[in-house]
């Protein structure tokens, strides 16, 4: 699965399957050789963690019951360090004490049961991990971009409110003193601070007092 980044360029997205059984991830990687995704099996949390810290990670499966660091306190981890990993469970039904804890706690997007039965539908199950990751992560830039217009928005009627209050202008050369007290011709005082364009000329007035003749 490809997606741009904001740079425009594709990128594709990377799930992270860890467990300690290196028969289970030689399983996996049968069963998954024709996704549409970057596939990475790893033996361990630590090892895990050590690609996450060089390398963006999407979707992260893994195992409960694993040495050294097992699934959970690998979850807590991940979720405070990489918060916008997707976070799933591949393990057996004596951990569900242990992912129900994590689900409510928020540590796991979806819980699968192993052995897997189902091909299909656990290729199924993580591509749709991914599309999530990527929904999540389009509304947020989405939610960015909509922030920084509407604070340019606030900012340009600021600009142009200031036209609307007194404006001190010099009674001999009709300058303008802006809010840092600098004095500028009047056309380019109203010209940064609202759409107006000037176009010159001269009045019938000024043309008997410059040209009489």
């Amino acid at each position: 699965m490809r997606r741009n980044n904001k740079e425009g360029k594709l990128m594709t997205a990377t799930v992270l399957f860890v467990d300690d059984e290196r028969n289970v991830l030689n399983s996996l990687e049968r069963n998954l050789i024709r996704e549409p995704y970057r596939r990475i099996f790893v033996t361990s949390a630590h090892e895990a963690i050590e690609v996450m810290e060089r390398e963006p990670v999407h979707v992260v499966v893994t195992d409960m019951r694993m040495p050294v660091m097992d699934g959970l306190t690998f979850l807590r981890k991940i979720k405070d360090r990489h918060p916008n990993t997707v976070r799933m469970v591949l393990s057996g039904h004596t951990e569900i004490p242990q992912i129900l804890a994590s689900i409510n706690t928020g540590e796991v997007y979806r819980y699968i049961t192993k052995p897997i039965d189902d091909a299909a539908e656990f290729q199924l199950e993580v591509r749709q991990a991914v599309e999530y990751y990527t929904l999540r992560h389009d509304r947020q830039e989405l939610v960015g971009q909509l922030t920084a217009r509407n604070r340019e928005l606030e900012e340009s009627l600021a600009k142009v409110r200031q036209l609307e209050g007194l404006l001190p202008i010099c009674a001999g050369c009709k300058k303008i003193r802006d809010d840092k007290g600098y004095w500028q011709q009047i056309e380019g005082y109203i010209s940064a601070h609202s759409k107006a364009v000037f176009s010159h000329g001269i009045c019938p007035e000024c043309m008997k007092k410059l040209y009489p003749e």
